[in-house]
Formats: C-alpha cells, sequence, structure tokens
C-alpha cells in the first residue's frame, strides 16, 4: 500500500502529501506548502483513485461527510480545490469538466517518497508500479466498502454531523443547559408574529413552548439546572424575566427580575451563576452614547455598573459567557463589517485576557473556560486558547452559511441557513403576468444585472458567502463567477463583458481583471468610492464629501485614477455617450470631450437620484411604483405602472425583477468532534 512517506506526484510542480493533507507546490528551491481542508482532500483523493474515469457530480456529493450538501458546495469545493492546483477550467491539467456528464482528472500519477526536509524531484511510475498501485487502490476502496456505514464515516472524517429537528420555525439565540440535556432558543412559527421560548430536550426531542402575550422573548439563558433568565421585548416594554423549568412541572414560578429600555440596546444577556447574570445597554452621556455592561441580580433586581466602553470598537452587542462564569466574551462592532471580540476576566474587568478583530460581522462565539470558537473570514470554524495564545481551525467545514455557535464539552450547536427566502418573479408590464425564476429564488439573488437576453448575473451567497454568479436561460445553467476568499458586502455590481468586474462594498470600490486561468484577481482597491461603471478597460466612480460629488476614471494600468467630471454623481454610458447625473441637481446631462455638456430638455426638471439608465436613446427613471421612459430625441414621456418591481434595468424592455422577502425555517446543527 502507499505508505505515509511517500507523495503522490502530479506534475513536475505539484505534489499531493495525503498524510498532512496539503499539496507541495514548486521545486525543491523554491517548494511551499498549500493546505487542504477537509473537502477539497476527499475530492481529490476520489479524483486521483479514479483518474481517466468520468466522475458524476452525484458521485462526488455522495462523499460529503454530512448530509447539509448544497447543490453549489462541489463547485465551491472544485473550484477552489483548482485554484490551488494551479488548473484552470479552460485548459485543465488536471481537472476537467465533462459537460452535462461531470468531471474527470487527466493529470498524471507518480510516486517519490518524502523527505525529511525538502522533498526531491520524482519521475512517473513505470507500468508496472502503475498497475500495482491501481491494484492497491481498488483493493482498499473494495475494503472499505466492506464496512460498517458508520465506521466508513469515521474513516473519511473526524465528526459527526446531525440536524436537530424542528422544520416549521424561525430560530435564534441558543442557550444550552449546564448539565447539556436541554437547548434553549428563542422560536417563532413562519407567518407569525411574535418570538416564543422553546425548549428541546437533546435525547428525545421533546419541546417545551412558553410565550409571553404581545411580547417576544429573546436570549434565553440558563442560570442553573432548573432556571432561566430572557428578555421580554415589545415597543413599548422591555423586562427581564426569570422561569422555572423542570420536566415534570414545565414552566413555573415566572417572576419579573428588572426593567430594561425597550429601543433594542439592551438585548445581550449571558449567566455569571446561579444568582447573576451580565446585561448590556447604552447610555447617553451628554451628545455621545456608551456601552455599559452591568451585573444583573437575579433575586433581588440590584444592577451594578462593572464595565463602560468607549466608542472606539462600537456598541456591545452580544455577550457570552464561559461555562464557569469567569470570563465572558463581549463583541462590538461599529459598522456591521467588522467584529471586535474581548473576553474579560468576569471579577476584574479591567483585567483584558484577550482580543481579537475578526473581518465579518459575528453574531456569537462559543466561549469555554479556556478556548474561544468562532467563525472566521474563510466561514471556517476557528478555535484558540487564550490562555497559551495556541490556535487552530476545528476539522469540520461547512457547505452552507452557519452562525451562532455555542459550545458544551465536545460538541458545538450552531443555525444554518437564513431566515429569509428571496423569490424573485418575472413580471409582464403589460399584461401583470408573473413567472417565478427558481433559479434565483433558491439562491437568495442580489443586484440582478441583464448582461444579455439570454444571461443574468447576479450576487449570490449560497455557497457559504457572496459571490458573483452567472445564469444562461437557454442552457438553464448557473456558475460562479468568482472564487472571493474575503467576505464581501456587495452592494452594486458592474462589468464589461466580463473580462472586468468592479463590486462596490463596505471597502470601496474593487477592481478585478480576469486572469489566463479564467480567474478574478483584484488589481484595484479605490476606498469611499461607489456606482463603479467599467467601460473596456476604464473603470468610473464617484467618491462623495460633506461638499460635493466628482466621477473618476481609473485606466487599467495606470498608476493613479483622475478626475474626469467634477459636480458628477452616477451615469450611464450607452453606444459610447456618457450621461450623468448631479448631485441634488435636475436634469440630465450627456459629457462632450472637449466642449460644454449638454443638458437634455426632456428631464431637465427631474432629479435623477434613484436608479436610472439609458438605452436605445431612453432615459428610464426606476423606483418601486413606476419607471417614467423619456425619449432623449423628443419631447415624448411614457409612464409605466411597475408597482412592487424591482428598481433593476428592465429586460428585454417589458419585463421587470420582483423580489419578495420570504420567512424560512432555519436550522440546528449538532456537530461532535471524536476525540
Amino acid at each position: 500500500m502507499i505508505s505515509d512517506e511517500q507523495l503522490i506526484v502530479l506534475s513536475e510542480e505539484v505534489r499531493f502529501d495525503r498524510m498532512n493533507s496539503s499539496l507541495l507546490i514548486g521545486d525543491t528551491d523554491t517548494q511551499s506548502r498549500t493546505a487542504l481542508d477537509n473537502l477539497e482532500f476527499i475530492v481529490l483523493d476520489y479524483f486521483i483513485a479514479h483518474a481517466g474515469e468520468v466522475i458524476a457530480k452525484e458521485q462526488l456529493l455522495s462523499l460529503w461527510p454530512t448530509s447539509l450538501v448544497m447543490d453549489h458546495s462541489l463547485a465551491r469545493v472544485i473550484s477552489s480545490l483548482r485554484k490551488k492546483l494551479g488548473d484552470s477550467s479552460k485548459n485543465p491539467i488536471f481537472i476537467k469538466t465533462i459537460q452535462r456528464q461531470g468531471y474527470a482528472y487527466v493529470g498524471s500519477i507518480g510516486l517519490e517518497r518524502a523527505p525529511t526536509n525538502l522533498p526531491h524531484q520524482g519521475g512517473k511510475l513505470s507500468i508496472y508500479t502503475l498497475v500495482a498501485l491501481v491494484f492497491i487502490t481498488l483493493s482498499l476502496m473494495l475494503w472499505y466498502l466492506m464496512l460498517p456505514e458508520s465506521e466508513q464515516q469515521t474513516a473519511i472524517v473526524k465528526y459527526q454531523v446531525q440536524v436537530i429537528p424542528d422544520k416549521h420555525s424561525q430560530k435564534q439565540d441558543l442557550s444550552i443547559h449546564p448539565e447539556g440535556q436541554y437547548l434553549a432558543y428563542s422560536a417563532k412559527p413562519l407567518g407569525q408574529n411574535y418570538w416564543f421560548l422553546r425548549i428541546k430536550h437533546n435525547a428525545t426531542n421533546e419541546v417545551f413552548d412558553h410565550s409571553d402575550e404581545s411580547s417576544n422573548i429573546f436570549s434565553p439563558v440558563w442560570v442553573s439546572a432548573e432556571t432561566l433568565v430572557y428578555q421580554s421585548w415589545s415597543i413599548t416594554r422591555c423586562d427581564y424575566i426569570k422561569i422555572a423549568f423542570s420536566i415534570d412541572k414545565g414552566f413555573h414560578n415566572k417572576e419579573q427580575i428588572a426593567s430594561c429600555k425597550p429601543d433594542l440596546s439592551s438585548q445581550a444577556l449571558a449567566r455569571l451563576d446561579h444568582d447573576k447574570v451580565l446585561v448590556s445597554a447604552i447610555e447617553s452621556i451628554g451628545d455621545s452614547s456608551r456601552s455599559m455592561i452591568y451585573v444583573l441580580n437575579v433575586k433581588s433586581g440590584q444592577k451594578t455598573l462593572v464595565k463602560s466602553f468607549n466608542g472606539f470598537k462600537g456598541k456591545v452587542y452580544q455577550l457570552s459567557s464561559s461555562p464557569s462564569g469567569n470570563s465572558v466574551a463581549v463583541l462590538q462592532s461599529n459598522n456591521w463589517s467588522d467584529t471586535f471580540i474581548t473576553i474579560f476576566n468576569t471579577s476584574n474587568f479591567d483585567q483584558e485576557l484577550w482580543s481579537k478583530q475578526i473581518a465579518q460581522p459575528l453574531y456569537s462565539v462559543a466561549l469555554n473556560d479556556q478556548t474561544i470558537s468562532y467563525l472566521n473570514e474563510l466561514g471556517n470554524l476557528a478555535t484558540e486558547n487564550f490562555t497559551t495564545q495556541q490556535a487552530w481551525i476545528e476539522n469540520i467545514v461547512f457547505t452552507s452559511k452557519v452562525y451562532h455557535p455555542i459550545a458544551y464539552d465536545h460538541q458545538f450547536w450552531l443555525f444554518e441557513g437564513p431566515l429569509s427566502h428571496n423569490k424573485v418573479n418575472l413580471k409582464d408590464i403589460g399584461t401583470g403576468l408573473m413567472t417565478e425564476f427558481p433559479w434565483l429564488s433558491n439562491t437568495s439573488a442580489s443586484i440582478v444585472k441583464i448582461l444579455d437576453n439570454e444571461k443574468f448575473i447576479f450576487v449570490s451567497e449560497q455557497s457559504g458567502q457572496n459571490q458573483v454568479w452567472l445564469y444562461d436561460m437557454e442552457t438553464k445553467n448557473e456558475r460562479p463567477l468568482t472564487t472571493f476568499e474575503q467576505n464581501y458586502t456587495i452592494n452594486d455590481l458592474a462589468y464589461d463583458d466580463l473580462n472586468m468586474l468592479a463590486i462596490e462594498s463596505e471597502y470601496g470600490v474593487s477592481l478585478f481583471a480576469k486572469t489566463e486561468k479564467g480567474e478574478y484577481q483584484e488589481v484595484q482597491m479605490i476606498p469611499n468610492a461607489q456606482f463603479p461603471i467599467i467601460a473596456g478597460n476604464t473603470l468610473y466612480y464617484t467618491q462623495m464629501n460633506e461638499r460635493t460629488s466628482n466621477i473618476y476614471r481609473y485606466e487599467l494600468g495606470q498608476s493613479k485614477p483622475s478626475l474626469f467630471i467634477r459636480n458628477g454623481y452616477r451615469m450611464s454610458i450607452e453606444q459610447n455617450r456618457i450621461y450623468y447625473a448631479k448631485y441634488f441637481e435636475p436634469g440630465l446631462w450627456q459629457y462632450r470631450a472637449g466642449g460644454d455638456d449638454e443638458l437634455h430638455s426632456t428631464a431637465k426638471d427631474t432629479v435623477l437620484m434613484e436608479t436610472w439608465y439609458v438605452n436605445n436613446g431612453k432615459l428610464y427613471l426606476l423606483d418601486d411604483l413606476a419607471v417614467i421612459i423619456f425619449d432623449l430625441s423628443s419631447d415624448a414621456k411614457e409612464i409605466w405602472a411597475l408597482e412592487d418591481c424591482a428598481n433593476t434595468p428592465l429586460w428585454r424592455e417589458s419585463y421587470c425583477f420582483v423580489h419578495q422577502n420570504m420567512p424560512v425555517a432555519n436550522r440546528i446543527i449538532k456537530v461532535t468532534i471524536n476525540k
């Protein structure tokens, strides 16, 4: 069999180190190691074992070590694996896409001994060694298939995933019983208005529900084996409530502890001990406000201030305490794109034990007495020992978006999936008939852009974080165009024949150019920019300040951007003609190089602050209720009622997109780490 000291040679530059689940890239003098995550390792290992065969997508999805498989998780893994191998879908060296059939591994396979330090160059296998390798591989596969199913899973992964049944409610704010017997969380049935308290038995899945009339129940925490504290909130009232629970009596002895602000600024709640909880609040101090943390005595209702924060890291929005109550993790954010995590000693809040800034919003963290676990920027569950500073990634790869982890012993519970579903319809404006687009409805699509009469591009987080996707109406196929490693909050999107791509995010405007391998590489990042437009190799964008708004241009290869239109706000390009609007000034202007810009009389009294564009000599001004169409060559003007259409460009001039947010039930996932 293949020994642990052997590397699988995939090319002169790439070796597969199965023992360390990684790739060795480069020659012996410049070699670097690239780690593979669990799914990348499984897929590559399977490809090599079935080299030359066409492998259907269903075969690869059956390898997933979890039942939580999304259709597009495979595309993400293949794309990431190709990137690490230095491969390309257009000119494949290793992984080839077989249209409408699946994939095939088309690279070479060789073996060499893994040296102690730098691996030496290896040769390809002889025909006899190849035959022996195939025989060994088939023998191992036969042995594996003869294993019981439970042993097969253990042979592949070091963790087990289970979905906790609760199909018909939205869920948030998880809390685990001190002895691990129950989960407590806020739940809301689909279509209803109020959140209630639900307790679920971890062994039997039996549920117990408690509701407060006309109030929402948030942030339940166990303070003892038979007592919970939660926040009861409505628009006019907020209270901290203590309630007892037992299997024989159910909920009983409900008692108000103290009041809180009903402005949603006091939702953070964490256990300190069986008599005390930690609560946060936003307090006004002069012209500013500060986040405060109080110790709330569950018996007396007395609140004692223990920590006051300045505004540097933003407002406190979540507290997570350790099982012993000796430490608490405080989550803060000032822009909801970054999260500051700080761990304090609860006996002395002046003692900061650990801190970290994460470049994405976090709903919560899982805090134990010495370790903290959180979802990092790549969507992996990262764990750090905040006493020794040792850090590692848990051997878990999620194939869809997860959040709000809690921990107990060697188990994690998390939420999976969104709380709303973006249902997308295509509406014929003339007839009012609507047709649902299931390919968009199932993807949480946003920022739909029309590429041509048959193709759309859109933003979706279906693979775990926001990427740009392409859909072809003729072939009914969709595929990701990007594999951003950074989790952008994408607000706008621009393109030109898909050779260049620009996104507007919380960081500004990022410009990407397509490489020879078909991947998008960032070539320029412009802070505080918005409204990107691409024409040829030129990026146009807007930058605003308190006094003015200007449009700038950046040509690929330039050292820096240049001012293009002073006082310009937004622009549109149609058949090499440039149109723009001014900030809070009426009218549509046409740019004239070397001369005075022209104000079009048809729209001179219209302030173009909403979505607008020019197409076929007509100005389309859209909002959520109507589209106004100006013919720029005459005084003709049309108004079409759009009602609930999205304010995106019309498709084929008479269709619009209708977006509807539909509530959906997220899921609770239990992950057990096999020690």
